[in-house]
């Protein structure tokens, strides 16, 4: 059946559901092909249309792909996603010679996964309670509050001023700061209180936030809040300290290299899109789709595909969007230039309509601080060769104990892509922003470590970084990264 709510006919280029007999799983496989553990009873097909932001539309589904992984890398569940192409086989002919509109292909579609029970056993989540933020109930967890008791509590109360106690008692603040840290990032502008997220209800306690319905993304003005119910809670101090913090690091871990193998949001760009652009193709899916559909006769807008220049006034007011070029690469382009420190006059304001910069600036705007400790140096101290066993680093503290440095944090994360050192192609790439090996914050007077011999697999590709924090609890900007490939314990 076809699916959505005020959008279901609006691009003309529906979105989808298909719900299978009891018993009847789909054995389903991610994006790189491995098989999901568990079988699905049913899956949904989102059209890469951009319904509402029709600004977007050419951009293949990459503002959701993109923003649910990056969800993800951040430490907030969601789902995954992955292309498929859509054929209806309903003649005996697979191509219509009347029509290209016609025949068994209709199209690029992306898989979200069902945020439901088999969702959480797939992502080892405990079990717990599922809820909408517009339709109530969407998952009933064993040994959970029924009758929606639990919800109807928790929103009661998490739109009222509550201790700091309160909050960390019943909401996962650390999914929270990533998810609140994204959306800025992400420009998640069609969010807002009462509409387009989930609430799930951990068994062991605490509330999550969950993200949903991501097809509004990188437009730089403000059309709804952006935030949830409960972002009251960033009203206390010690708690919007703490998302400072979160935000900050964010910038550097995902936000500050546009590469497509730094390990950050140009390789994750990469990575998706090289999913329906393979390099060395000389045609792609993107380019089937917009043949399929930007001149279809249920297209509500012939012709939106890849215009350029185009001025949007549905979304907070007039702006122009300019691609590099009039193309799925072009749209790729906008979305890095987008997420990072593009924009030549560092001007970044809230509904400002420029596209350079506008998420990094965001959220550069909402984590900045002026008296943060100052960013530190950091540099390769042990023997030469990076042997696995002897990864030894040092850092220059000589400004930071001037600014009341009471801390030191370490941290070291593989990152892998096309190109470095340990990439195994058929996998998920890695990011610095995915949990990596970090220290117990040290003494400020410990200037040098060295990381456990077991971080590191030898011929893999690795970043090191450090950061300090102040007697507030505000922690530096992580230093600039030391990148290197790790080799054989010297031990060995």
């Amino acid at each position: 059946h076809n699916r959505g709510q005020a959008s279901t006919y609006v691009a003309g280029k529906n979105k989808w559901a298909f719900r299978l007999n009891p018993g009847q799983y789909f054995q389903a496989r991610d994006a790189w092909g491995r098989r999901y553990t568990n079988g699905w009873s049913g899956f949904n097909l989102n059209a890469c249309a951009s319904p509402w932001a029709q600004v977007n539309r050419g951009m293949a589904g990459m503002d959701e792909a993109v923003s649910y992984r990056a969800y993800q890398l951040a430490g907030v569940p969601g789902p995954d996603t992955h292309w498929i192409q859509f054929r209806v086989i309903d003649a005996a002919e697979e191509a219509s010679p009347r029509s290209q509109f016609e025949g068994d292909v209709w199209g690029l579609y992306l898989v979200v996964e069902e945020k439901n029970g088999t969702w959480l056993r797939e992502k080892g989540l405990p079990e717990g309670n599922i809820y909408s933020a517009e339709s109530g109930q969407k998952h009933q967890g064993k040994s959970m509050p029924t009758n929606s008791v639990d919800w109807n509590q928790f929103m009661g109360q998490s739109g009222q001023r509550q201790t700091v106690g309160w909050w960390r008692t019943n909401m996962d603040l650390n999914a929270y700061y990533s998810f609140h840290a994204m959306n800025d990032v992400l420009a998640n502008i069609d969010l807002r209180e009462g509409g387009n997220h989930y609430l799930y209800h951990r068994k062991d306690g605490p509330w999550v936030v969950l993200p949903h319905d991501l097809d509004m993304m990188f437009i730089p003005k403000t059309h709804w809040p952006g935030i949830v119910q409960q972002s009251i809670c960033l009203e206390h101090p010690a708690l919007r300290l703490e998302f400072k913090n979160r935000g900050r690091e964010t910038l550097d871990l995902f936000c500050s290299d546009a590469a497509t193998n730094g390990g950050q949001i140009g390789q994750l760009v990469a990575e998706m899109a090289g999913q329906i652009a393979p390099a060395g193709q000389a045609r792609n899916w993107a380019q089937l789709d917009e043949a399929m559909w930007n001149y279809h006769p249920r297209n509500n807008d012939p012709g939106q595909f890849y215009r350029n220049p185009v001025v949007d006034n549905r979304m907070g007011g007039d702006w122009r969007r300019k691609l590099a070029t009039p193309d799925f690469a072009g749209f790729c382009k906008y979305i890095v230039d987008f997420c990072t420190d593009s924009r030549p006059n560092k001007n970044y304001a809230p509904n400002d309509g420029n596209q350079f910069g506008y998420g990094y600036g965001f959220l550069f705007n909402e984590s900045r601080d002026a008296f943060i400790p100052p960013r530190p140096s950091l540099r390769y101290s042990g023997a030469p060769g990076y042997a696995a066993d002897q990864l030894k680093f040092a850092i220059s503290m000589a400004e930071a104990k001037s600014q009341d440095a009471v801390a030191v944090e370490w941290r070291v994360a593989e990152i892998s892509a096309p190109g470095l050192a340990g990439f195994q192609p058929g996998t998920p790439c890695r990011y610095e922003i995915e949990k990596a090996w970090t220290s117990a914050p040290l003494a400020s007077s410990v200037t040098e470590v060295t990381a456990p011999a077991n971080v590191c697999q030898p011929g893999h590709t690795y970043r090191a970084r450090v950061h300090v924090k102040d007697s507030a609890g505000r922690w530096s900007r992580w230093s600039e990264p030391v990148q290197f490939v790790a080799a054989k314990p010297a031990g060995k």
